[in-house]
């Protein structure tokens, strides 16, 4: 039995209740007191989520760990009052949970995690989004305890640093941040340097070559700009099954993070926004080989050009293509789309300011089953009109900021392309009879 958003009431609802999720809560009609009183007499639960009670506490945890021995899956994302001791009692006491989720518990730190990780030896999905305070030797648990993992998501988790992540020796030269200091060695610092701090000293995670997360399909590691090529090295060769693959807004990136992840012979989805040095190079290495991507974020990683966006049109299962904000690119690469990538569902092209709507036109016409374009901030879109096919901006758009908004989806991508072919008729008509052509905002042939 399923209660979504409601409690169980009776004690025969109680006992036969398996999967509770409260995910939205009007009004505040549930709170932490409602679930310490429920939740010890709801002893068959296997799935709880509490995301919409954001003020549940330790003791609530504590309880609903202790009266649910068949508990498999737990969601407190968002449940900001929740502490390690909640989360080390549960690591103790519930060792079936499958999956957790604890994104946005600001007050977690690294024991709770580790003891996550050497506890639930069934452990199968973790997440650890926005966790400020977590540090590399948690997320070296997961990786030397956690074998059967399928997916991990540390997003926004800023402490983070290639000591968290294995290392492969003499793949890459080292870096600065890789240099150790032994413990019985006395540092030598310089004039004005500071002691190193016991993390900087932390020794490389170094596996063998056996040791693989081979179940590991999704890894989220956005947002983590103290990450440079050598954990992504890492992180390919010991789970080389990655299916989905984020690595958005790790600025330290190059291409030779993209050489690593052309091995992922499996990946189908791959993230790489704000990766300011990623270039034309490192896409070309990951298209050739990564054959069955199908969709692709390189947004606002403004070092690369229309040759990206070119090779990315050649991938034949390709349905989903962001390439906001690249100053470089132009009508090319929309053109080469047009011919090439016929199976594109969703297209992103927003603050791509030297697109024309000629380019537009020829891209819509050829691409019948596109489902998603998004255009916002492209001057040409200013063209009298075509606001009426986009669809109404979000209240905290700015389009001072963002410029003018362009979205268009399902039926209003239709219209607009017949919008946008009466109105190449009526030029071409225009020419033929030697008068100047008026553009019109209405879907009338008529020339005036």
């Amino acid at each position: 039995m399923s209660f979504i958003n409601r409690l169980p009431l009776t004690q025969k609802s109680c006992y036969d209740v398996v999967h509770l999720a409260l995910t939205q809560n009007d009004d505040d009609n549930i709170i932490d007191d409602d679930l310490a009183h429920i939740l010890p007499w709801c002893p068959n639960l296997e799935s709880v989520c509490l995301t919409g009670v954001p003020d549940v506490s330790d003791r609530t945890v504590v309880l609903l760990a202790r009266g649910t021995p068949n508990l498999r899956e737990l969601d407190l994302s968002g449940c900001t009052l929740v502490t390690d001791v909640a989360i080390l009692e549960l690591a103790n006491i519930a060792t079936e949970l499958e999956e957790v989720r604890l994104n946005g518990l600001s007050t977690l730190t690294d024991p709770s995690v580790s003891a996550l990780a050497r506890s639930l030896t069934n452990l199968r999905e973790l997440e650890l989004c926005d966790l400020h305070l977590l540090t590399p030797p948690s997320i070296r648990d997961i990786w030397t305890f956690s074998t059967r993992l399928q997916r991990l998501k540390l997003a926004n988790c800023v402490h983070l640093t290639d000591r968290a992540f294995p290392y492969v020796p003499g793949v890459l030269p080292d870096h600065p941040s890789s240099l150790t200091t032994s413990p019985l060695e006395e540092p030598q610092w310089t004039n004005g340097s500071r002691p190193p701090t016991w993390l900087e000293t932390l020794p490389p995670l170094i596996f063998s070559l056996g040791h693989k997360l081979t179940h590991l399909r999704f890894l989220d590691i956005s947002n983590c700009p103290r990450l440079t090529d050598t954990a992504v090295v890492g992180i390919v060769m010991h789970a080389p099954r990655i299916q989905h693959l984020n690595l958005s807004a790790c600025s330290r990136l190059t291409d030779n993070s993209a050489e690593a992840v052309s091995t992922l012979q499996h990946l189908h989805v791959l993230a790489l926004s704000y990766v300011e040095g990623l270039t034309d190079s490192g896409v070309v290495s990951i298209v050739r080989q990564c054959t069955k991507l199908r969709s692709v974020d390189v947004s606002y990683s403004s070092s690369l050009t229309d040759l990206a966006i070119l090779e990315l049109g050649t991938l034949p299962r390709l349905q989903r293509l962001s390439a906001s904000g690249l100053p470089r690119l132009t009508d090319n690469a929309l053109l080469f789309l047009a011919e090439h990538a016929e199976s594109l569902q969703r297209l992103h092209f927003c603050q791509c300011r030297h697109i024309t709507l000629d380019a537009v036109h020829v891209l819509l016409r050829k691409l019948s089953g596109l489902k998603h374009f998004s255009v916002s901030g492209v001057p040409a879109l200013r063209r009298t009109g075509i606001e009426r096919f986009s669809d109404k901006p979000s209240r905290d758009y700015d389009p001072q900021r963002q410029g003018i908004h362009r979205v268009f989806n399902g039926a209003n991508i239709v219209a607009l392309r017949e919008f946008l072919d009466k109105e190449q008729a009526r030029r071409q008509r225009a020419e033929q009879e030697n008068i100047i052509f008026v553009p019109k905002a209405d879907d009338s042939e008529a020339l005036y």
